[in-house]
């Protein structure tokens, strides 16, 4: 049997958290006699080598920044109809019968307000009257897309690695992007809603093996929920920033058509009168707004390959040592740490029986082949976690329906606070802040099943009281805070717990058919409020009931806070 390679005479003093100072190796003083990465089992385990070279060290925040960022532009993606798509004012410009409205108008003479003529894709395409089915389709189309994006992205993630998939979606956006400034191409409404359909493919599920490339380097981090809010709180950050974004580009548009309309005035043949008018017509308000975030969504394809590198846990589960050898050497000359240079995996015990010398086999021996992943193992007997795989998957995409299905009800259900529109979606985002900030700290006290139990349970009990509260009474906004609030954490809570749930081998699997759930809930949420017209309290209702349901459905899962993330 061939010596253990962890019988060195040197030893590796680890140095601060920066990158910046170096490594202090001081030889022959120390004599390690038993292997750092080995479990009490005897079996390599990846959460020691990650703890090893830092498991929130520099190399982990930047990555952490890169992707909540990338995350937050897809939030600016998602909610980009908010202001591409307002509904203008329409007039009539002959006169018509008293009782007639404006789709009465005859054909060609139906007027918009001034002020949408180049901000509103609804004016430019005149998506009003016989037409006014459109414009909510366009909106649709990017939820069909993520839709079908989420199920072809989930059986990548576990063959082609999260580092592939997460850059296969930037440039898949990056092409999208340059739809929009393609001459012609957005001549009808429908390439539009193709656009927003290819978008939808690329920009929803990128959050998936972005959130997997984080969790999977944080090793045995007690901090994943801190690390998730992290996300989350970029994630809302940047959603809020579109309003801003869209403001300066309308107080822009504002300026300029002012000033070309006033040298056309005064019969001034100026050229940027004629290049004012070709560019309000060839790139009007919303498209350049939707180009620019486009722009913004490429930010990962410039970044150096080594910033982004694959998940260390995907490669070993894989069995491609080499690959995860070269990952960890790079986080660690990142973190200002350094692995020994003759370290191999292919010396370590990677199967989950300790080795003995009776095995008739040596230590070092090639680990087996990873069994694959996929779709099947989650409806699988196989017991995980000491619970069947089929019921962790129920429960996790309950979960995750009922998260998505009351978040986005809520969402919609509530007013604006004001009528400025720039104003009002900037303070119903912003709001979502305080939520996912007090999202780490919550799940580290009542843990992963308790944060996702109690924060349901507050929010359905607070959907059932508004039956019984009076409208607009003090209660009733205490208890509309209460409920946002409590469904904003569940939102971001459910994340880190399916990632703990399920082994790396269809971790990205698990978390496509979960994301599929939340889909279908967002699609479904919307329709809830028409039950009002049946009986006015029944769409809160079927929130508080759904929200419940889930709630007491989660019992049924383990506690995952504090364990180390298992990888088959």
């Amino acid at each position: 049997m061939m010596a253990h390679h962890a019988e060195v005479e040197t030893r590796y003093e680890l140095c601060p958290e920066s990158p910046e100072e170096n490594l202090e190796v001081l030889p022959h003083e120390l004599i390690i006699t038993s292997d750092p990465f080995l479990n009490s089992e005897h079996v390599f385990d990846p959460d020691k080598v990650l703890d090893y070279v830092s498991s929130w060290g520099f190399y982990q925040k930047r990555l952490t920044y890169i992707v909540g960022i990338a995350m937050g532009i897809d939030a600016m993606v998602i909610y980009l109809p908010v202001f591409i798509s307002q509904e203008p004012e329409t007039t009539c410009s002959t006169t018509l019968a008293t009782g007639s409205d404006a789709c009465d108008c005859p054909g060609g003479q139906l007027e918009f307000s001034p002020s949408y003529t180049h901000e509103s894709l609804i004016s430019q395409y005149g998506l009003v009257c016989s037409l006014g089915w459109a414009a909510p389709l366009i909106t649709s189309s990017f939820f069909a897309g993520w839709t079908l994006g989420v199920c072809l992205l989930g059986a990548l993630l576990d063959s082609k690695g999260r580092q592939a998939c997460f850059q296969i979606c930037t440039a898949g956006l990056a092409f999208c992007t340059l739809l929009w400034v393609i001459p012609g191409f957005t001549a009808h409404w429908s390439s539009v809603a193709a656009i927003r359909f290819l978008t939808g493919m690329f920009a929803g599920p990128r959050n998936m093996p972005g959130y997997l490339l984080i969790t999977e380097l944080l090793g045995s981090s007690k901090q994943r929920g801190s690390i998730t809010g992290l996300v989350w709180v970029l994630w809302a950050t940047m959603a809020a920033s579109l309003a801003p974004l869209a403001f300066g580009i309308h107080i822009l548009y504002k300026a300029l058509l002012s000033a070309g309309a006033q040298n056309s005035a005064l019969g001034e043949l100026h050229p940027g009168s004629h290049f004012l008018s070709v560019w309000a017509s060839e790139l009007p308000c919303w498209k350049l707004l939707c180009v620019l975030v486009g722009v913004l969504e490429a930010f990962p394809l410039f970044l150096p390959r080594s910033w982004l590198c694959d998940s260390p846990r995907f490669l070993l589960a894989r069995g491609d040592e080499e690959k995860a050898r070269q990952v960890l050497r790079t986080i660690a000359q990142a973190n200002g740490r350094q692995l020994p240079e003759s370290y191999s995996f292919a010396d370590l015990p990677i199967s989950k029986s300790p080795p003995s010398e009776s095995d008739g086999e040596a230590v070092g021996s090639a680990p087996p082949a990873p069994s694959p992943g996929g779709y099947w193992r989650l409806i699988s007997g196989e017991e995980h976690l000491g619970r069947p795989v089929w019921l962790i998957s129920l429960v996790a995409c309950s979960a995750y329906f009922a998260a998505a299905f009351v978040f986005y009800g809520l969402t919609l259900a509530s007013g604006t606070f004001t009528s400025n529109l720039y104003l009002s979606f900037f303070i119903s985002t912003a709001m979502q802040i305080p939520a996912y900030a007090l999202n780490g700290s919550i799940m580290e006290w009542l843990g992963r099943r308790g944060t996702m139990l109690y924060t349901l349970l507050t929010g359905g009990g607070a959907c059932l009281a508004f039956v019984f509260l009076p409208k607009d009474s003090l209660a009733s906004t205490v208890g509309a805070f209460a409920a946002v609030l409590a469904i904003t954490v569940s939102f971001s809570a459910i994340y880190p717990y399916t990632v703990e749930l399920f082994p790396t081998s269809y971790r990205g699997a698990a978390f496509a058919i979960c994301q599929f759930t939340a889909r279908m809930a967002s699609i479904l949420a919307p329709l809830v409020p028409s039950l009002g017209s049946i009986y006015e309290p029944l769409p809160l209702m079927v929130y508080g009931v759904v929200a419940i349901v889930s709630a007491v459905s989660i019992l049924l899962l383990p506690e995952t806070r504090g364990i180390d993330l298992k990888d088959t």
